[in-house]
């Protein structure tokens, strides 16, 4: 572990933390950044140049008593202590300056202490960081947006809105140590975590004996202390796991790339290491807290990300067993879970088959386990029944793809001590008998009314348990563990997507080739009304006979539709008239003397195209006097989000499209 000398501001390295005497402080980074171990170390190498320069005078060089040994050169380094650097961070400065005055001889900072260059002291240093806390004689929390005049005690005080709150690695620091102390933007003391224990317990959610250390923390149910992480917020997304793994008595090795991944890992490690099922326990419960707000017609059934249902909220953020993020435990389901010890849970469901520890195997098919299921419709009310529970007697008889779904019962109970369970369905269409199946995590219950999220979990009282005792069983079954998937396909470097095109250009070499066969370019016309947007080019080409060959070439987009379909139109016209008076007669856009000519390629008409990087083509048959075929060839590029179309003529030898 990496110490700051308080006195010198010098680096010193303590093999065991428990044999030495420390401070340690908690803030926020700031958003321009945080000083690092390699800025630190380049200031102490600056005070030891300054004392290099320094000891000629005092040691090798040996003056007569009766003269005055030369005064050392000042570079404005104060010599011995990098506290004096005027390059230091005055965080770091008044951090050393408030444990000094306490009596504390070493601090530990996050920003400064762990080389984060070395792969191996970052892990070692994020695997301790809630030990390093915890055994702290002192934490200082410095709370950068907190004025020094503000009062703690009011609703709208800049304590109870204060960003620490707020952050996902402050959790841990508020939690682990003992002594804490909490200190303005101005350094003075507000208080202790002893004394603001239940102002700090509104605030964020963590318990009042959890914060006076007079309850261990491994008393809490996973669910709960997931909650307390709800709210907070990181700057990466793996840091939401990592910052977790003390609170929880786990450690991974920290891999940064891997995002929400890191969650899944780290819930995968505390079925490892915590036999609590209430890490399940997320989402929405039903029946819901307010009753009365059901509509008085629902149907249950089973879901699956194969049959969507228009759902506001992606489905396959909710029908896995391990969550996304700590965000999945915000539901105040979570916050009032607690756990039953195998023995009670035995005695409650009072069944003759023996019910096993809870294990769990992890495959690329999902967890394997073994639970207690019971099948859904043995607890539904009949249509002719009456329920004392309002919720449960608004379902109505489940239908045929609901029987396939099983309430898996779980070692949790909710505030009221209702035993908790997981809803486990498998679509009827997907269903096979001797086939081993993965079941998703949830149900929906639809109604008139918008309903789109679904419920998670159940909780079932003891009447309902004792009424479908007879009817649980054991089973061994997978159900999906993860809603992100094990390897991520990179998006592509330019994405195809619809854009609205505005305007259409000829290619360079088209008019190139276009003027090498004799034809004149006539200035491109765009017409537009409320149906369609007509882009026009025009061609003329002087005949032998003295005549004007003109080609009209029209890209026509539907206004009323998406911009980026367009329709090609081909006009081919020759007359005894010469260029200029073709010109000056009438307008090229829209002959009317002109006939459309068919398209050869199999798909003519309208096209989708996106961009960039999308094309549409049509081909067109022009027959001339001289008894050629030619061949029109047009191309609609999208490139540089700039739409371009493309014109090529072949002249073929025959009619019948020899070469």
């Amino acid at each position: 572990m990496r110490l700051l000398s308080t006195r010198t501001g010098q680096f010193c390295w303590v093999t065991d933390p428990r044999q030495a005497r420390y401070a340690i402080l908690s803030h926020t980074w700031s958003k321009v950044g945080e000083q690092c171990y390699q800025d630190v170390l380049k200031l102490q190498r600056d005070v030891e140049k300054v004392e290099r320069r320094a000891q000629p005078f005092e040691a090798d060089l040996r003056y007569p008593p009766h003269i005055t040994a030369p005064a050392p050169i000042d570079h404005g380094i104060g010599r011995g202590s990098v506290l004096d650097h005027p390059k230091l961070s005055g965080k770091i400065r008044s951090a050393c300056a408030v444990a000094l005055e306490d009596s504390y001889e070493l601090l530990w900072i996050d920003a400064c202490c762990i080389d984060k260059s070395s792969s191996a002291e970052l892990t070692e240093a994020v695997n301790s960081m809630f030990e390093w806390y915890s055994r702290a004689d002192v934490c200082y929390v410095y709370l950068e947006d907190v004025d020094d005049d503000d009062n703690v005690d009011t609703a709208d005080s800049q304590f109870r809105q204060a960003r620490w709150h707020r952050r996902g690695w402050t959790l841990q620091e508020l939690i682990a140590p003992r002594s804490v102390v909490f200190l303005s933007s101005g350094w003075c003391p507000m208080g202790m975590k002893s004394n603001l224990a239940r102002l700090l317990e509104e605030i964020t959610g963590v318990d009042h004996a959890i914060l006076t250390h007079k309850v261990s923390l491994s008393t809490i149910s996973v669910a709960r202390r997931m909650s307390w992480a709800s709210r907070r917020e990181t700057t990466r997304p793996e840091d939401e796991a990592y910052s977790l793994m003390g609170i929880f008595g786990v450690h991974m090795a920290p891999i940064y790339g891997e995002g929400r991944n890191a969650f899944v890992r780290l819930q995968e490690e505390i079925l490892k290491a915590i036999p609590d099922q209430s890490i399940f326990a997320w989402g929405r419960k039903f029946p819901p807290p307010r009753p009365a707000s059901c509509p008085p017609v629902l149907h249950l059934r089973s879901q699956s990300p194969l049959m969507p249902d228009g759902d506001s909220i992606p489905w396959t953020q909710s029908h896995s067993l391990l969550a996304r993020s700590p965000s999945d435990f915000y539901e105040a389901t979570s916050s009032g879970v607690t756990l039953i010890s195998h023995k009670q849970f035995t005695a409650r469901l009072d069944i003759e088959t023996a019910i096993p520890l809870p294990e769990y195997t992890i495959t690329s098919y999902g967890v394997r386990t073994q639970l207690p299921l019971i099948p859904a419709n043995v607890l539904l009310p009949r249509k002719d029944t009456v329920s004392s529970d309002l919720a449960w007697s608004l379902l109505c008889e489940c239908d045929s793809s609901f029987q396939h779904v099983y309430l898996a019962l779980l070692r949790c109970q909710d505030e009221v001590g209702r035993i908790l369970a997981l809803p486990l369905c498998l679509p009827t269409r997907f269903f096979k008998e001797g086939v081993e199946h993965v079941f998703l995590v949830g149900t929906r219950i639809d109604a008139c009314t918008t309903c789109p999220r679904p419920y998670r979990l159940w909780s079932l009282s003891s009447t309902k348990v004792l009424r479908a005792r007879d009817h649980i069983f054991v089973a061994e079954l997978r159900i999906r563990r993860s809603p992100l998937r094990t390897f991520t396909i990179p998006e592509p470097r330019f994405t195809p997507r619809r854009m609205k095109i505005t305007d259409v250009v000829l290619n360079s070499r088209c008019i190139t080739a276009l003027a090498a066969q004799g034809y004149r370019i006539v200035p491109p016309q765009r017409s537009e009304n409320p149906f369609y947007r007509i882009h026009a080019f025009t061609f003329l080409r002087p005949t032998e006979a003295k005549g004007t060959e003109r080609l009209v070439v029209r890209i026509v987009q539907a206004m009323q539709r998406d911009m980026d379909e367009v329709e090609f139109r081909v006009s081919h016209q020759t007359c005894v008239l010469d260029c200029e008076e073709v010109m000056g007669r009438s307008s090229p856009l829209l002959p009317a003397a002109f006939v459309d000519l068919p398209c050869v390629n199999r798909r003519p008409g309208g096209y989708a195209i996106p961009i960039p990087g999308g094309m549409a083509w049509s081909v067109f048959d022009l027959h001339g006097a001289d008894e050629l075929v030619r061949t029109l060839r047009l191309t609609l590029r999208a490139m540089d989000h700039r739409p371009r179309v493309q014109l090529a003529i072949l002249l073929s030898k025959n009619a019948d499209h020899g070469t």
